[in-house]
């Protein structure tokens, strides 16, 4: 098998004597298996052949060379499998995100549980093995001490993840319902599932543009007469055709090539980002007016009308930010396309010191962590630009007073902004990897046992790739959803701001949660005031409020009032 001569025929009878194909060098009989004609010998249409693989010719139907071929083949078999499959995970995607709307809690709560237990069964495991590494390894004593200490730190830190989900249960369940409220403006806006389509298209195709400008920037030269070189102008010590004469060649200038292709990397990564922050500001105009729209009396939003929602509030939003918001977003882009040149340079410069030989510990030190501190600030900025964007959606405000003003609204809620991230990186990790899944059993059962399964050597092929693609469906839906929940819970806040318990436009469960953490900051003023005026004062204050609630509840307008004023000063004492 060392020379092997491979050839491509319709029909497995044609490597037979007398077959018809004159390209044949050595005829044999052979049987169809896997798409190839193996030199068993033949049988009718009905009989099954066994196949039993010896020797060199196991070893070279079993190379890793013919197993990717083979695994090619199958996927190119199931293109229009696969094709459906990205379809069916997009279903799939939309599908979990209406699901969360029951289970988002039930599964907040289990992988909580399974990661307090994960963290507990893993020390214990690591404690329990570092006293037999102890008594029977080589370098017990060093081994068992890191085993130990990690098993130290890995309950200490399982501890610290479930004191913090113990402290941040009210922020934790306001999150739940913030992200049951991005699933409703989903459900109400289900255009938005397409919105990255049409930008994922005009991005491709300018990183396409791109790179061909890129391969033009690349091949400028400069044209240069040299001197022919010795070697060619004479050959076993007699001058050739090529004596005295003048070599033209195109050099490449490196100083030129260094400027045009930093300039070059600035425009994409400006262009990149931009294109990113406008769909970011199309979505979260859309989900500010689906959340600031009124709702009916069943808590639903009202559509259509003067206050309801408009009939297409995506292509409003697009309107509204290319009229005024164009100047933000650019502005906000440039600042990430800094940052990121400037990493590119510092990684740039990492390489030449690396491979200029023997590099410095100290410069490499300080490259290192001037990189981590621009992915740092790349980070920080990346998120400020965005609150600010959805800022400037609600508001109209311009980049650095909507920036300020978001940085001054995040920093008032930190601990719900830490509930929200949490929640949705867990939901939003289950999903994607979920959803990948399910798809790729789902059609790696359906082509083992349809038609198509004896004509593939293996399912794992197809199903591999039917998983790949199905993750990169899911992540893509998934980082449109989390768009929309960071929107969501921007607009929550500046409603929890700005509007009384019962005024405001949240869903009914939401403004449930708020008003009852307003309650217990009332009943903690109540009892401030108690420690300052005395038992008796608050005891009279209490039978008058008594009278109050009882005069009230005959006249409810009265009552509704007296509530809502009640909620703004409860507002207040929170502020």
């Amino acid at each position: 098998m060392a020379h092997e001569v491979q050839i491509c025929v319709k029909d497995c009878a044609e490597t037979d004597e007398g077959g018809g194909n004159n390209e044949m060098v050595y005829t044999h009989p052979s049987h169809a298996y896997l798409d190839y004609c193996l030199p068993f010998p033949k049988g009718g249409a009905s009989v099954q052949v066994n196949v039993t693989l010896t020797g060199d010719f196991k070893e070279w139907w079993n190379d890793y060379g013919k197993t990717f071929w083979r695994a090619s083949g199958d996927v190119l078999l199931c293109l229009e499998v696969i094709a459906f499959s990205t379809l069916v995970a997009l279903i799939l995607s939309y599908a979990y995100i209406e699901l969360l709307n029951y289970v988002a809690g039930y599964l907040i709560l289990f992988c909580t549980l399974l990661i307090g237990v994960a963290g507990v069964v893993l020390g214990h495991a690591m404690f329990t093995y570092s006293k037999d590494v102890a008594a029977n390894s080589y370098m017990a004593e060093e081994r068992s001490d890191f085993l130990e200490y990690g098993a130290y730190t890995v309950w200490t830190l399982t501890g610290l993840f479930l004191l913090i989900m113990l402290f941040l249960r009210t922020q934790i369940r306001i999150a739940i319902e913030v992200v049951k409220e991005a699933a409703r403006a989903l459900s109400d806006m289900k255009l938005l599932m397409f919105t990255p389509v049409v930008p994922l298209v005009v991005t491709i195709g300018y990183a396409c543009l791109w790179l061909y400008i890129g391969l033009a920037v690349f091949s400028v030269s400069e044209l240069r007469h040299e001197p022919m070189p010795y070697l060619i102008e004479e050959h076993d010590g007699e001058q050739t055709a090529y004596y005295n004469r003048t070599l033209s060649i195109y050099r490449i200038t490196p100083d030129q090539i260094y400027a045009s292709v930093s300039i070059h990397l600035f425009h994409g990564l400006w262009t990149l980002q931009f294109s990113f922050y406008l769909l970011y500001s199309v979505i979260a105009g859309a989900v500010a007016s689906w959340y600031f729209t009124p709702r009916d009396d069943n808590g639903d939003k009202l559509i259509g009308g003067a206050e309801g929602l408009p009939s297409s509030p995506i292509w409003q939003s697009f309107c509204r930010v290319c009229r005024y918001h164009i100047g933000t977003i650019a502005l906000a882009s440039l600042i990430i396309a800094i940052i990121q040149t400037l990493r590119a340079f510092v990684h740039y410069m990492e390489k030449k010191l690396k491979n200029g030989g023997n590099p410095s510990t100290v410069a490499t030190a300080l490259l290192k962590m001037l990189q981590c501190c621009l992915w740092c600030v790349e980070c920080c900025m990346d998120k400020i630009n965005k609150n600010g964007l959805v800022w400037t959606a609600i508001y109209g405000d311009s980049f650095c007073v909507a920036t300020c003003s978001s940085f001054a609204l995040i920093w008032r809620n930190l601990a719900r902004l830490a509930a929200i991230n949490t929640v949705s990186t867990i939901l939003l990790t289950i999903g994607k990897v979920c959803i990948a899944l399910a798809n790729m059993c789902l059609f790696g059962l359906t082509l083992e046992y349809s038609f198509l399964g004896d004509q593939l050597f293996s399912v794992y092929g197809p199903a591999l790739v039917i998983f790949i693609l199905s993750y990169l469906v899911a992540r893509m839906f998934m980082a449109m959803f989390e768009v929309l929940i960071d929107a969501t819970f921007f607009c929550f806040l500046v409603d929890v701001e700005n509007n009384d318990y019962g005024m405001m436009l949240a869903h009914k469960n939401l403004q449930k949660l708020v008003g009852k953490y307003k309650k217990e900051s009332k009943k903690q003023a109540r009892l401030a005031k108690m420690d300052v005026y005395g038992n008796s004062q608050t005891r009279n204050s209490d039978s008058k409020d008594q009278e109050i609630e009882l005069e009230e509840r005959s006249n409810p307008a009265k009552e509704k009032k007296k509530k809502s004023q009640d909620d703004f000063k409860s507002n207040d004492l929170d502020e």
